[in-house]
């Protein structure tokens, strides 16, 4: 498996001059990014690190992410739910993703839902993911 780093991404999505100047360097000087920017990458690095993943690879991921995410969404603005709406969708995302390899059945033990509810939940991830896919 080829190590990922951010130079690596940047290749394989085209986009190699936003790597000018380092990023790495960017991260840590935050009067260089927007408020918001900054403390994605802050809030990143540091729950990378209480998870247990050194500072240096912590870094090479933010990195990674940031390039990505600017690629994929740069310049649009997005909402992060909190709480309940957050749990309820990330729930949402995993039942999609397992739903795979999965039956309703065997989604439906393993979250303690419903099998409607199964059915609702990856209904509503097949709806998100063709909405992003036209954006795209």
């Amino acid at each position: 498996m080829q190590k990922v780093t951010t130079r690596l991404l940047a290749e394989k999505l085209g986009i190699k001059e936003l790597l000018e100047p380092d990023i790495q360097a960017i991260i840590e000087d935050k009067n260089q990014w927007p408020k918001d920017l900054h403390t994605v990458a802050q809030v990143a690095m540091g729950e990378l690190e209480r998870l247990g993943t050194n500072k240096q690879v912590s870094r090479q991921i933010v990195e990674a992410l940031l390039v990505a995410m600017a690629f994929r969404v740069g310049g649009k603005q997005f909402y992060f739910p909190k709480g309940r709406q957050l749990k309820g969708a990330i729930r949402k995302y995993w039942i999609y993703k397992d739903s795979k390899s999965l039956s309703v059945r065997e989604l439906a033990k393993k979250y303690q839902m419903t099998e409607a509810a199964i059915y609702d939940a990856i209904k509503q991830q097949k709806a998100i993911e063709k909405t992003a896919d036209e954006i795209d």
